[in-house]
């Protein structure tokens, strides 16, 4: 059987080459400064954890609404001034996560295409990427909001592929969201990585079967890629 030669690298944006937990962690000081005279009294350690709790890895549609409900407020703001603030704000907090910039570079070093596959608004998104630098360090960028389709729907897959001039087969895909990014890339013939931790807040589905690949940190990658002696020698 011929061997396909592996040529990009595609990663998704949230928990992925972000930490969001050190994210929200830094989100969580900024908001109660910011809210000081609105909110009534509360230990910032436990602002933190109704934060982390509400915004469910980012998968919480309801989220402006549990924020005004959740906390106690001395004055409540909207509902769109609260996401309007989240996605402004949060998006300038963005943490990497420990080993993307080494990671990225070993990559670039043996001459993989990069590219970013994301889901959310593309004015939140854009913010994230040129908060964490990402642009001079990738191909391809591709925003659902932007590109009017979203994981798990195959069209987006293509579209970076398109982008990156480079088969799906060609493609490694690494993402936190079993469905929408592992699945769903292995789906359209990608190798498929489930990074995990810790802190995340998705868990494998039941009767789904197992990933081919699982890394608790970007690092872990080149080990799978067998990349990891680049990274040593630079």
């Amino acid at each position: 059987m011929k061997t396909i030669e592996s040529r990009a690298v595609l990663f998704d944006l949230d928990d992925t080459l972000t930490a969001r937990r050190e994210t929200l962690l830094a989100f969580a000081g900024v908001f109660a400064s910011d809210f000081a005279e609105q909110l009534k009294p509360i230990e910032l350690e436990e602002l933190t954890r109704r934060l982390i709790e509400i915004d469910c890895g980012g998968y919480n549609p309801r989220r402006p609404d549990d924020l005004r409900e959740l906390l106690a407020w001395r004055e409540v703001p909207t509902s769109d001034f609260i996401e309007r603030y989240w996605q402004r704000r949060f998006s300038e907090l963005a943490v990497p996560r420990l080993g993307m910039f080494e990671v990225l570079a070993t990559l670039k070093s043996n001459s993989f295409r990069i590219g970013v596959v994301t889901n959310g608004e593309d004015y939140g998104q854009n913010r994230k990427v040129d908060h964490l630098g990402l642009r001079s360090h990738v191909d391809s960028i591709v925003i659902s909001g932007a590109v009017g389709c979203k994981k798990p729907d195959p069209a987006i897959f293509d579209h970076a592929c398109r982008e990156l001039e480079v088969e799906a087969s060609q493609c490694w895909f690494v993402g936190d969201h079993p469905m929408k990014d592992v699945v769903a890339a292995r789906q359209v013939g990608m190798r498929a990585v489930w990074i995990r931790d810790d802190h995340t807040y998705h868990e494998w589905p039941e009767g789904e079967a197992k990933p081919s690949y699982e890394i608790g940190t970007l690092l872990e990658l080149l080990e799978i890629m067998e990349l990891a002696n680049s990274l040593r020698r630079g």
